[in-house]
Order: structure tokens, then C-alpha cells, then sequence
């Protein structure tokens, strides 16, 4: 994504709706760009004009604000617990649409949990907002190699380098451990309420956490 639209993106999260000459004001983009990048994510179903959020008094042109378009995409999580999966679905600003919990134990093997989340994410998705395009998936799962998406240890699985390949079924796959990758739908909604800083604190059968300060994420603190 273009400085530009994550710019324009940011802006919208935390005051939105807000007109684009408001976002130009506000984010010290040109008028010229915040109108193109604004027509580009609409186009991709990421903004939307909102023009019942403005009061119109009849003098002048109304300047109709925009905000994130929550009606067309989904993004998709899965957390691995000792003894269940937590499969979501939110929308762009972060809020739970759907939530379902599959149970397995530690004997069961790790291939076979990953796969049947993944199927049932997909079902998920199905039976709740089958008009809702995915455009992510993240996964959790104690410590996570983000790069290859490999759970590197699940400790009280019992787990060791276990590839996250079930995920491919769905578009976009980053994946983190608890807390780095909750930061995701959370930070959304710590930009919503105009906040620069989040600290996320997982606690569990393992305790993490993670950070974000002034909208960069800085990973985990402490895991055990």
C-alpha cells in the first residue's frame, strides 16, 4: 500500500467521518492527492462517502465526508489455546462480527487442529457473511515465526516448528504470537479513539504482550 493511501487510511481511522479537505488539513497531504487516493480505496471498497454525517445548511457546497467502509470486507483470526481454537471474523475497524471456538487436545496432531480451523474459518465465513470479501488472515499461537508463519514453540501443546500452511487457503496470511498479532484489530480501534499508544497484555496459560507507540508496533515484551 502507497504512503499515501495509509496515510489517508490512518487519518480516516481516527476521525472519520471527516471531509477530504479535512484530511488534507489534517495529514499535510496536497488537496490533489487525498482526492485521488481517496477515489482509489473507495474503488477497493476500503472507503465509502457518508454524506448523511454532514449537516447541510444550504449555503455553499456541502463537503460529504468519508469514512472506512465496513460493509464488504472481513478479516479473519485464529487463536491456538491449549485447549480450543478461537476462529473470528471483524470487520476494517476492528469489531468482532462472529466468533467460534473448536476444541482439541494436546494429543491430537498439530497438522490436523491447523487444518480443521482453517475449514472451519472458511464455514465460518460461509454461514455468517458470505457476501463479505476476506482480505487477511492472521494467526496466533505462542512464539510464531512471522515470516514463514511457522509456530516455532507451543509449549503447552507440546508443538515445535509447525508449519502454518492450513492458512493458505485464505487470502493474506501474516501470523504472530498472542499479543503481536491481537495488535492488529486493536490498534485499529486505538486509532479510531484518536489514541497514538496501545499496550496489549495476553493473559493465559502463557502471559505476552506488545506495544504500539506512536502507530509502530514494537513486539513483544516478555513471554513465558
Amino acid at each position: 500500500m502507497s504512503t499515501a493511501a495509509s496515510v489517508v487510511l490512518g487519518t480516516v481511522l481516527r476521525c472519520g467521518p471527516i471531509a477530504r479537505s479535512s484530511i488534507a488539513r489534517t495529514s499535510g497531504l496536497s488537496p490533489a492527492a487525498v482526492t485521488r487516493t481517496c477515489a482509489a480505496l473507495t474503488e477497493l471498497g476500503l472507503l465509502v462517502e457518508v454524506p448523511e454525517a454532514v449537516s447541510y445548511q444550504g449555503i455553499g457546497r456541502p463537503h460529504v465526508p468519508v469514512d472506512i467502509d465496513t460493509s464488504r470486507h472481513v478479516v479473519a483470526g485464529v487463536h491456538v489455546a491449549h485447549p480450543f481454537c478461537t476462529l473470528s471474523l471483524a470487520d476494517l475497524r476492528g469489531r468482532v462480527l462472529a466468533r467460534r471456538t473448536i476444541p482439541h487436545t494436546d494429543r491430537d496432531d498439530p497438522h490436523e487442529v491447523l487444518t480443521t480451523a482453517a475449514d472451519e474459518l472458511l464455514r465460518l465465513h460461509a454461514d455468517r457473511f458470505p457476501a463479505h470479501i476476506p482480505i487477511g488472515l492472521g494467526g496466533g499461537g505462542r512464539l510464531v515465526d512471522a515470516r514463514d508463519g511457522v509456530i516455532v514453540r507451543h509449549a503447552s501443546l507440546g508443538w515445535r516448528d509447525v508449519e502454518g500452511g492450513a492458512a493458505d487457503r485464505a487470502p493474506g496470511c501474516p501470523c504472530g504470537s498472542t499479543a503481536t498479532r491481537g495488535t492488529g484489530p486493536r490498534a485499529a480501534l486505538r486509532c479510531a479513539s484518536g489514541r497514538d499508544s496501545l499496550l496489549h497484555l495476553f493473559v493465559g496459560n502463557v502471559v505476552d504482550a506488545a506495544i504500539v507507540t506512536a502507530g509502530t508496533h514494537r513486539g513483544p515484551l516478555r513471554r513465558r
